[in-house]
């Protein structure tokens, strides 16, 4: 349900009309009326009842009470946004601490924040912290990569799929020596995180994978403003596409596991950053 307190409140301005991805809105030429008129384009992604500078329009899918004005004075700074995201690292030198989990509350938060394609909101998360739960992680991944080895390697599998997949031989090496560092007591997957975030969807559709890494972007900035350590979970991420389904069944999650992060407190800080330079780019 969309309304527009025309008599009252709206100033005609039709930064509402503008704003919207899908046209639900539309102003008449004349007299600048404002109205509604395709509500079941409606993607509930909030842009017109933010817009609005007088809070004519009413959305009831977006209570008053949840849009909240801000200042540009409350904002960060460009240098401050710049300094944030030039020393952002992916730090795996982690305490044995546990993070507050309040702090874990504000990363989760920040990454529902994220846009998602069509505005789905098909976005959930599931945070592990228990130290067998963590292990299973790890498991997981080395038995996957066990099975991967196995099949790679056999003399009767290997000329078929050496055609089929050629770039999982790529892979191959290092999947054994992880599995091979893991046996001898270094667990090169998580490396003493003492927290795991995993970023899920219901669907598992063209954009899945797309808006659970723009979620872990958000994620990953809010722990560096935390001063809490991240990196990007990529060899479970690799042991989740060789097994689809595998993980999901295990942790009683139902949906698709898109992206991982491990999580903990620093046990080293970094006090500098790298210049990398200015980018090479051209405008056409």
């Amino acid at each position: 349900m969309i309304k527009i307190d025309i008599r009252e409140n709206c100033i005609k301005c039709g930064k509402c009309v503008a704003v919207c991805p899908v046209s639900v809105l539309s102003q008449d030429p004349k007299d600048k009326t404002i109205f509604v008129k395709r509500v079941t384009n409606c993607i509930e992604c909030g842009q017109c009842a933010a817009v609005c500078p007088t809070r004519a329009l009413q959305h009831s899918s977006f209570p008053a009470t949840s849009i909240i004005d801000f200042t540009k004075e409350e904002c960060p700074t460009i240098e401050h946004t710049m300094l944030l995201l030039k020393k952002r690292r992916s730090n795996r030198t982690f305490s044995s601490k546990e993070i507050p989990a309040q702090d874990i509350a504000k990363i989760v938060e920040a990454a529902y924040q994220a846009p998602t394609a069509h505005n789905s909101r098909d976005l959930a998360f599931t945070v592990i912290s228990s130290p067998e739960k963590l292990k299973e992680l790890t498991d997981f991944t080395i038995e996957t990569y066990e099975n991967a080895i196995k099949k790679l390697t056999n003399s009767l599998l290997k000329p078929f799929l050496k055609l089929k997949h050629p770039k999982a031989y790529h892979f191959l090496p290092l999947m054994q020596r992880l599995n091979s560092a893991y046996r001898r007591g270094n667990d090169a997957i998580l490396r003493k995180a003492t927290s795991v975030v995993l970023f899920h969807t219901k669907e598992n559709d063209s954009f899945s994978l797309t808006n659970c890494n723009l979620a872990y972007q958000n994620a990953s900035l809010m722990s560096e403003t935390l001063g809490i350590s991240q990196f990007y979970i990529g060899f479970l991420c690799k042991a989740i596409q060789l097994a689809p389904g595998s993980l999901e069944k295990r942790l009683g999650i139902k949906g698709h596991i898109q992206a991982a992060m491990a999580l903990g407190l620093p046990k080293i800080k970094f006090e500098k950053y790298i210049d990398r330079g200015t980018p090479q780019y051209k405008t056409l």
